[in-house]
């Protein structure tokens, strides 16, 4: 005799269920059980859930995710092959989920911060000619407690229902065609890819804290320094270029050949992306952010409390480590 947990009938239960952009293109048969309405069903977070988006380095490998799309969408059998498109519309839907539909946005008016700025330089500048100057960070705090100006964070409301109900969606197939015949068929990358663009990120610090540090004099001085500068920060560009292509090849399904044979060996896609000039490997890396910001939308309307400002800002969801650049 088997003794259950009655508890474990008033444990949390599904909330809700989306359809996801992709519509189930791309993955193979059995990766994710669908509803008979062809939706996935989503659960709330659990507090271990919550702990784990605070770990830095989960989050930079995409750990932390993999493990949230475990616990509160079960029916992804293989989170890592989530496409980008997929992974954000299921991180807003665990948002909602777990929170409700409120979604609060924390912005800071660009025209508020513009009418400050203008005031502390005009402030500045009349400075140059009085004797006793003028304070401008006191004179922009005045501003903002009578309300002429917002400098600080404000809170914004959306709703979330409202958000995954403006989702768009991908088209079953997507390609390239080269002038030479050849036809690359593509797909968006996925939270496996995550690992590899936080690799590049970290090169690319790597280079902007070598060129903080560089002392001009002190390179010309000692030769050796110099070459050993140049050397590192060569050797981290190629990194990031390998990276980069590792990436796009990674997105790269087959590419037809002109005689109708297909090519899906990854390595030799990568060795043909290595060598093919950067024109074409631009276009198809506008192409596949393209299709990464395909889902939720990629802007917000925001309109500031204070000046009645109108302007439109990037939206994350709920992914705020978002690796693919949004707006490509």
């Amino acid at each position: 005799m088997t003794n259950t947990n009655p508890l474990l009938d008033f444990a949390r239960k599904v909330e809700l269920s989306v359809r996801l952009p992709s519509n189930g293109n791309w993955y193979p048969e059995g990766m994710i059980d669908y509803t008979m309405s062809g939706e996935v069903e989503v659960y709330p977070m659990l507090p271990k859930d919550e702990l784990s988006l605070m770990n830095p380095d989960g989050l930079l490998s995409g750990q932390s995710n993999i493990n949230l799309i475990k616990s509160c969408v079960p029916a992804v059998k293989q989170p890592e092959k989530l496409l980008y498109p997929d992974l954000n519309v299921l991180l807003l839907s665990i948002q909602r989920a777990t929170y409700g539909s409120k979604l609060t946005m924390q912005v800071v008016c660009p025209e508020c911060i513009k009418k400050a700025n203008e005031k502390a330089e005009e402030i500045e500048k009349n400075n140059e000619n009085l004797e006793e100057k003028i304070d401008a960070k006191a004179v922009v705090a005045e501003m903002e407690k009578n309300n002429e100006i917002m400098i600080h964070q404000q809170e914004i409301d959306f709703d979330i229902d409202y958000l995954l109900g403006t989702m768009t969606y991908l088209e079953p197939e997507y390609t390239y065609t080269m002038e030479n015949g050849l036809k690359i068929y593509l797909q968006p990358n996925t939270l496996e890819d995550k690992s590899k663009f936080g690799l590049m990120l970290f090169n690319q610090e790597k280079i902007v804290k070598a060129y903080k540090n560089y002392s001009y004099d002190k390179m010309m001085e000692e030769e050796e320094s110099s070459k050993k500068f140049a050397d590192d920060v060569a050797g981290t560009y190629i990194n990031i270029n390998e990276i980069s292509n590792k990436l796009l090849t990674a997105a790269i399904l087959k590419i037809e050949l002109p005689d109708g044979s297909f090519v899906d060996n990854k390595d030799y896609i990568f060795e043909f992306i290595s060598n093919t000039p950067s024109n074409i490997v631009n276009d198809l890396n506008k192409k596949v952010h393209e299709m990464n910001d395909v889902g939720l939308p990629k802007e917000l309307d925001y309109e500031c409390s204070c000046c009645g400002h109108k302007w439109k800002d990037k939206f994350f969801g709920f992914n705020q480590t978002d690796f693919f650049g949004i707006g490509s």
